[in-house]
């Protein structure tokens, strides 16, 4: 496979160490066997696009469908997220968007995200999983002075221009609501989303798949994918699985040869988390953020928070460039330090889990949910917020694959998929991406 990270970022042999890994029982490996398989559609990639573009074509086509993923359950973006069930998928400021494309597409954006949203819960409800969840909102937090007026005036965009309200909250009312840092000056809370733990979930969507005897496939890699006589033949470690249609579901963990016309067109960018051990009562009054809102700040290289139900504290961030051993320990103590600026209370507090994962960015900063050959669909490319996006680009590109006209589908996340100029140096451009972004961040 022809991946752009070192290979230790790929290793589905070591399932990573995070939280979320220790709060449940991981289902035991199927002794399944994928030789001489002949399938409607056969989907790669087994995380939240994937599962739920299986049961969208089982239940609602009655499609033979398998789901083929190298990892075990829950091994890749869908099991070590932060578990931020919120609005998102794009990049791009809705101003951007609206300057560009005009009102009507760019509604057909915020629809979709508030959908999405929508998806998740009803997809935690049909099928009873449990995922512990937290609801309240998410809050975008101002971390500096300068940054209070930018959330604002984002905020009365929204609502002047679509009608969508979010309440603005001084320091004063972080205080009330349970959060307060010597780096949240004043916030906006938004009411569509919630928190959860995203390995249940994927697991739960596991499991469904599993009870409507779609066939999986896990810790299974493909090793080739050829077509011929209009049928796809997916050779992995074994055997062969024949299908009709092709679904490419890997985001991320996507290979630029697999197939061809991936090339060039994402870019993975690694994310980070650590966890800290239960806070006490005490601990969480001295620091004040007493909430378990899913919460980020206004960051162009954000960090994005949780007070957990058991009481640990998550902190997200940027990964950095490099997912060598030496390059994620040096990330772990800068992580550390940006966390203990934030946290002042919470310095003298151990970190008990720290792990990274791939985010995935297009060259447009636009999720791409579409066709990229005959009888070849993909869906990639949901800038960190893959929970919920994810979860309706399943259904949508499923949708897709059965020439059906998917409802709060956007038109431009339809459009052809771009590729990054220069794509052999995606990973240089990025550093100067991320020293361009600092930059930003220090004067705002």
């Amino acid at each position: 496979m022809k991946r752009i990270y070192e290979n230790i970022a790929y290793d589905t042999t070591l399932f990573p160490k995070s939280y979320w890994a220790q709060t449940i029982k991981r289902p035991p490996k199927l002794e399944s066997n994928s030789k001489n398989i002949k399938n409607d559609i056969a989907i790669i990639g087994g995380g939240f696009t994937g599962l739920n573009a299986a049961l969208e074509l089982k239940e609602k086509f009655n499609q033979n469908v398998s789901v083929i993923d190298a990892g075990p359950v829950g091994w890749g973006a869908s099991g070590r997220n932060g578990g931020f069930a919120c609005m998102g998928g794009t990049k791009k400021s809705f101003q951007s968007l609206l300057k560009k494309f005009g009102h009507t597409k760019t509604k057909e954006v915020l629809d979709s995200q508030i959908k999405a949203v929508n998806q998740v819960n009803n997809n935690l409800v049909n099928y009873n999983i449990e995922a512990d969840k937290v609801d309240g909102g998410e809050l975008l937090f101002a971390h500096s002075q300068k940054s209070i007026k930018t959330i604002q005036t984002d905020s009365d965009f929204m609502k002047n221009e679509f009608g969508f309200k979010t309440s603005f909250l001084e320091k004063e009312g972080l205080k009330k609501l349970g959060i307060s840092s010597p780096e949240a000056f004043a916030g906006v809370l938004n009411p569509v989303s919630f928190g959860l733990n995203p390995l249940k979930y994927a697991t739960g969507l596991y499991y469904e798949a599993l009870k409507q005897g779609i066939n999986l496939f896990y810790e299974t890699t493909v090793t080739n994918v050829k077509k011929h006589n209009g049928f796809f033949s997916i050779t992995t470690n074994t055997g062969t699985i024949q299908a009709k249609k092709l679904i490419i579901a890997t985001n991320g963990y996507s290979s630029d040869d697999m197939p061809i016309q991936l090339n060039g067109g994402y870019l993975p960018v690694l994310s980070s988390i650590i966890v800290t051990r239960p806070l006490t009562k005490k601990e969480i009054d001295q620091q004040g953020w007493t909430s378990q809102i899913t919460s980020y700040d206004a960051r162009n290289l954000l960090h994005y928070v949780r007070l957990l139900p058991d009481n640990r504290f998550l902190f997200g961030a940027r990964g950095g460039t490099s997912a060598s051993h030496r390059a994620q320990f040096s990330n772990q103590k800068k992580s550390r330090k940006e966390f203990e600026r934030m946290f002042p209370a919470w310095a003298h507090v151990d970190t008990e889990f720290y792990w990274n994962g791939f985010v995935c960015v297009t060259a447009d900063l636009l999720p791409f949910i579409g066709p990229i050959d005959d009888n070849v669909f993909c869906s990639l490319g949901y800038h960190g917020n893959g929970v919920t996006t994810a979860s309706l680009a399943g259904r949508q590109i499923a949708q897709l694959t059965m020439a059906q006209s998917p409802p709060h589908l956007p038109t431009l996340f339809k459009r052809p998929l771009k590729k990054f100029p220069f794509p052999k140096l995606r990973r240089l451009g990025l550093r100067f991406a991320y020293v361009r972004a600092n930059t930003q961040d220090w004067l705002s």
